[in-house]
């Protein structure tokens, strides 16, 4: 059970769950008619900036012994991993922009990097659980563009909510977290996202 856990926490990490929620947006009514060029090209720019980047900056954190594992489970090594993430999401934003990424899902990203930024200052005192904020973050923007779509994919809604539990069932397994820093991350990803999507014009 524990290697079971193990991967599923790695499969839903929160380096990859951008890029999940990514293909899932143009998966979505209408942004599914983008081109399929234009869908590769900002999934590239989310799994770059997002995942590949971040990741391989931690692991050569890792390699010189700034922190202890990939998943920086010691609280004191995670001011510099999320200053990077913090910078990563920057670029992202950045990016997104120049490439017209529709305004509505950049606000998603603003959300998730508002979330980021105060799990930053959290963790200087407690700590938070990224991957459950992670998750809250991607099934607040899900419901919120399923609204503005006017649609109401049961099924994969559901989905969504059942691989959140697993993910933030394997972090309390494991040790990694409590239940109550997975319950607060992934209410501080959800109401991050709603605020800068439904504060920011």
């Amino acid at each position: 059970m524990t290697h079971f856990f193990r991967v599923v926490s790695g499969i839903l990490h929160p380096m990859l769950l951008p890029f999940i929620g990514t293909i899932l947006f143009f998966q979505t009514g209408s942004f599914s008619m983008y081109t399929l060029e234009y869908k590769l090209y900002i999934e590239g720019i989310v799994l770059l900036t997002t995942g590949i980047l971040p990741g391989f900056a931690i692991w050569l954190l890792k390699k010189n012994g700034v922190v202890s594992d990939l998943d920086v489970s010691v609280r004191s090594e995670r001011t510099i991993p999320y200053i990077i993430v913090l910078i990563s999401y920057g670029m992202a934003i950045v990016m997104l922009i120049k490439a017209q990424f529709p305004w509505l899902a950049v606000k998603l990203f603003l959300g998730a990097m508002l979330a980021v930024a105060i799990a930053f200052f959290i963790t200087l005192k407690w700590k938070i659980s990224a991957h459950a904020m992670s998750f809250g973050c991607i099934i607040a923007a899900a419901i919120i563009i399923c609204l503005y779509q006017g649609l109401f994919p049961l099924l994969a809604l559901s989905g969504l909510f059942l691989m959140a539990g697993l993910q933030s069932s394997s972090r309390v397994y494991l040790k990694a977290h409590t239940l109550a820093q997975v319950i607060l991350g992934f209410g501080l990803g959800a109401l991050t996202v709603c605020c800068t999507f439904f504060l920011i014009p």
